[in-house]
Parts: C-alpha cells; sequence; structure tokens
C-alpha cells in the first residue's frame, strides 16, 4: 500500500469557507475559540471543565447501552476512564446508514481514532477516548435506508415513522440475503429483531472498531437528557439560538461563505415512538407540528422536568446537547457540518457552553490494483483523476493533436475579413450582415468541432472506455467515491481494508490522501 497526497485546493471539491477554515485564514478567526493545531488543542485542554456528576451519569448509561454488546478489554478501559477528571473525549458523528453507507462514515471514525492516538502520543497525562456520535434521533429515514454495492442501489422500505434509531429491523434481513459474501456480524447485527437500527448499528460499528477502543454513543436517554433542560429552557422561552444563529448568518453572507443552516425560532422536536415533529409557538401554545398536542408554558416545563427524553434537539441544538453531556475536546466532521459548527460559535458563547476545536476529517480516494493498472497504461497522473469526464477525455485526445484549438484558429482566420471590414465600414451600414456571418460561422465551427470529436473519440474508444471504467470507480456518477461507494465493496475482497485506513489518516495533515492498494 501507498499513499498520494494533494493540497485540497488541488481537487475542486471544497468552497472557499472550508478553504479557509483549512489555512486558518484571519476571515473566519472570529467563528471558532482555538484552532485545529496542537497548541490549540493544549489550550482547550486547560480551559475544558466537565462534573464529575456528568462523568457519572455518562458512564452510567454507556453501560446501560452496552449490555447487550460483547466489549473488547480497550473499549471497557475507555469506558472507566472516562470517570477521571484528566480524560477527554473527541467526537464524530454520523446517521445510522445501512451498513454504514458512504466511505466517508468509515473515515471519520478512523480519523477521529487516531486523532485520539496522536493526542496521547503528545500530551501522556492526559487520557483520549475516541466517540461516535450516533444520529439516533434523526428522522429523515430516506437518507440512511439504502447504500450502494457493486453498481446497485440496495434499500430498505418500511412504513415506520419517527426517529430512525427506536425502527425495528423488520424486512431488514430479507432486503440484504442476495449480497454475497456479507459478513457474519452484518448478517447477525440485522437479523436478530431484538436488535432496534440503533442497536444493530452499534453492534456493527463495534465490531469494526472495538479493538481501537472507540466508544459509540446513542444520546436519545432520559439519564442524559436530564442534563439537557437548561438548555430547553432557553430555547422554549428565550430562542437564545434564533437570534444569534441569524446574526452570524448574516456575517457570513457578508463573507461571501455558504449559510448551510438556518434557524428556526424554536430548534427543538417533540420525540414518541412513533414521531419526531417540530414544536412551534403559536397564539401563546406550545403546539407539536402535524398533531393534536399542545401545552402552555406551565404544562411544558412540567413535561420537560417529567420527560426530559421527548425533547430532541435540531440541527442547530445537537451539537450544543453534545457538548453538554460529554468531556469533549474536538468534534471532527465533513465540509457541510465544519460550515454549520462555524455559525454555532456565538450560540455556544451566549449559552455558556464550551465551543469544541473542529476537525476537518480526512478525505480519501481508495485505488484497488486493476484501477492503478488502467491508470498506469493511461499514463494518467492521481490529480488527473479529480478532472471532469469530458476533460479527461479531451486531454486523452490531445495528446494527438489539440482539436479544440486548430478548430479556434481557423474560426478566427475566416472571421479576419469581417473585422478588417469594419475598420472601414461606417458603423451599423453592414451590422446585420456581419452578426449573421458571425452567427453563421460560429454553427458552421460548432459543428465541426463536433464532428472531430466524434472521430477522434471513435479512434480512442479503447482508452477512452478503460478511462470511464476508471472514473467510475473513483467517481461513481462524478460523485467522489467516499460520497457514493460503501465499504463492502473494498471489504468483502480485503479483510484489511480498515487497519489500511488506520495506518494513515491523520486529520490534523489537511491533505486529501489517495490509497494506492498494493
Amino acid at each position: 500500500m501507498s499513499v498520494v497526497t494533494l493540497p485540497f485546493e488541488q481537487t475542486g471539491l471544497f468552497n472557499n469557507l472550508i478553504l479557509d477554515y483549512a489555512k486558518l485564514d484571519s476571515k473566519v478567526e472570529d467563528f471558532y475559540n482555538h484552532p485545529p493545531t496542537l497548541e490549540g488543542f493544549e489550550k482547550q485542554i486547560k480551559e475544558k471543565t466537565f462534573s464529575k456528576a456528568h462523568r457519572e451519569s455518562l458512564v452510567k448509561h454507556l453501560k446501560f447501552q452496552y449490555e447487550e454488546v460483547q466489549l473488547s478489554e480497550c473499549v471497557k478501559d475507555n469506558i472507566e476512564l472516562l470517570l477521571e477528571e484528566n480524560t477527554y473525549t473527541v467526537t464524530t458523528g454520523h446517521q445510522l446508514n445501512l451498513c454504514t453507507g458512504p466511505l466517508y462514515f468509515i473515515y471519520k471514525i478512523a480519523g477521529t481514532i487516531n486523532l485520539a492516538k496522536k493526542l496521547k502520543a503528545d500530551f501522556p497525562e492526559y487520557n483520549f477516548v475516541p466517540i461516535y456520535w450516533m444520529a439516533s434521533e434523526d428522522h429523515d429515514f430516506d437518507e440512511i435506508n439504502h447504500f450502494h454495492f457493486k453498481g446497485s442501489k440496495i434499500q430498505w422500505d418500511s412504513e415506520q415513522k419517527g426517529a430512525v434509531g427506536r425502527f425495528l429491523l423488520h424486512g431488514l434481513s430479507e432486503v440484504l440475503e442476495n449480497i454475497p459474501d456479507l459478513p457474519k456480524f452484518i448478517k447477525d447485527a440485522y437479523s436478530d429483531l431484538k436488535n432496534n437500527l440503533a442497536t444493530a448499528t452499534l453492534k456493527i460499528v463495534n465490531h469494526l472498531f472495538s479493538e481501537h477502543g472507540l466508544v459509540c454513543l446513542d444520546a436519545d436517554s432520559y439519564e442524559l437528557k436530564k442534563q439537557m433542560i437548561p438548555l430547553v429552557e432557553k430555547e422554549l422561552f428565550d430562542n437564545i439560538s434564533h437570534s444569534t444563529v441569524n446574526d452570524t448568518n448574516r456575517r457570513f453572507e457578508h463573507l461571501n461563505y455558504k449559510v448551510q443552516v438556518n434557524p428556526r425560532e424554536i430548534n427543538l422536536f417533540y420525540l414518541r415512538d412513533a414521531f419526531r415533529e417540530r414544536i412551534i409557538l403559536e397564539d401563546g401554545k406550545f403546539k407539536v407540528n402535524n398533531t393534536n398536542i399542545e401545552f402552555d408554558s406551565e404544562e411544558i416545563q412540567n413535561e420537560l422536568n417529567q420527560n426530559p427524553e421527548r425533547f430532541s434537539p435540531n440541527v442547530i441544538l445537537r451539537p450544543v446537547y453534545q457538548e453538554m453531556i460529554l468531556p469533549n475536546l474536538a468534534y471532527l466532521g465533513g465540509p457541510g457540518e465544519i460550515n454549520y459548527w462555524l455559525q454555532l460559535q456565538s450560540t455556544f458563547e451566549k449559552l455558556e457552553v464550551q465551543f469544541p476545536i473542529l476537525m476537518l476529517r480526512d478525505f480519501v480516494l481508495y485505488v484497488n490494483k486493476p484501477n492503478q493498472h488502467r491508470i498506469n497504461k493511461l499514463d494518467l497522473r492521481i490529480s488527473d483523476l479529480f478532472k471532469s469526464n469530458s476533460s479527461l477525455k479531451d486531454m486523452l485526445i490531445g495528446r494527438e493533436i489539440d482539436y479544440k484549438s486548430v478548430i479556434e484558429s481557423t474560426h478566427n482566420q475566416y472571421l479576419a475579413p469581417l473585422n478588417e471590414l469594419e475598420k472601414i465600414i461606417p458603423t451599423g451600414a453592414l451590422e446585420g450582415m456581419m452578426d449573421a456571418e458571425r452567427q453563421h460561422a460560429q454553427k458552421q465551427f460548432k459543428r465541426v468541432q463536433n464532428k472531430l470529436r466524434r472521430f477522434f473519440e471513435h479512434k480512442y474508444e479503447t482508452q477512452i472506455n478503460q478511462l470511464l471504467e476508471v472514473k467510475e470507480y473513483t467517481f461513481p456518477s462524478e460523485v467522489p467515491q467516499e460520497r457514493k461507494t460503501n465499504f463492502l465493496n473494498i471489504y468483502i475482497d480485503n479483510r484489511r481494508f480498515i487497519d489500511q485506513v488506520l495506518e494513515v489518516l491523520n486529520p490534523l495533515e489537511k491533505q486529501y490522501k489517495v490509497i494506492l492498494e498494493s
């Protein structure tokens, strides 16, 4: 195995905000506290406080959560370490995608594990536990009910509603039964009908990463949400996040940065087994959208005190909830996540919750041996893979003749007499004729260009087909591999894949990594 690294700018895959954050441009510094550097971590550790009671509550919940899961000694030790005041966490989060979903799910977790190891090496007097935050309360089933395997979309359909982590697994094992060589640990997790989707996902992730000490956290919990009561009160009665995020969004727009999320007046859902619906304030009543449930101020306060687990933060407040219940130093996420986290710094400040260091996850392209052979045969550079299909075709054809330049040169020569005539003929005298002639020339040369392109595409048909095979593997449907391909496409044939990924990922490096299978 070997690794090629590329600067983010060279890939063409990142917006200005992410590029500016990666290089810590001064334009972004108002939207975070400490930078994603070892010096930043040193400051974050000194400032971090987390109560003993909250540690005990977290460990109590984790032990309950893992009762039905076979744990490695490494995970057991890490859970116990969370009771110690010199133990901190580094966290990534993701939805409960079927069979882990796209490859970057794996890369996020592997990068978080390696970040914890790196911090332990640099700050040996502290302990660092990698956390996978399970987005079990998310209710967008259509986003997580499928994955892509060997060119096919494998999809689980269900009529269940509400938080996906609570979904029962009926019918799921039948969806997966035709996948050849599906690993036993995945079959077992999804076929055990005592599991819900959250438990099944926990078991799969635990199998893949428990030997590296990863602790999974499903925070859909009465025990943990008791700590969220003050946050929910401020959101219901003061609407703090609405004003703070809107203020930040205006600053983003002034800098021409993308606004990833927009706040609602109340950024909370009401959660029961069959639904997760927005809480809205209307005519002095707190109403649950699409239901007949409503509360006055006193009633909703009582409901919160008695049943805090029924209140679910949305994308704006989920990060705040996370940081309230974990002794967390850093959150590791992709471009979209980092984008919206940067919108939240002032909200954290207003709520007096410490803002974590934001780490861009590792970005990876994995190339197997057959496609490496094609790349070498076509004499492509690794950086060429990030070009569009049409650009690569033109590059391949252009090795023999730059037909576009020939056409353009001929076109300019044809129009030269018209340009000279315009210098000696009074303005407007032949304007209509000139325009018509230019338009006719443009159409004719475009037709010739298309014919020449088809000629060369036919001549290079074999090479172009090989090129498209490489591109479909590395950028399926011109989407980055890590955002579409499922890990089973690699793991079934290469059971060392997870170990190989762990060997090379380091989110402190800020480089796009291309792993070449050996």
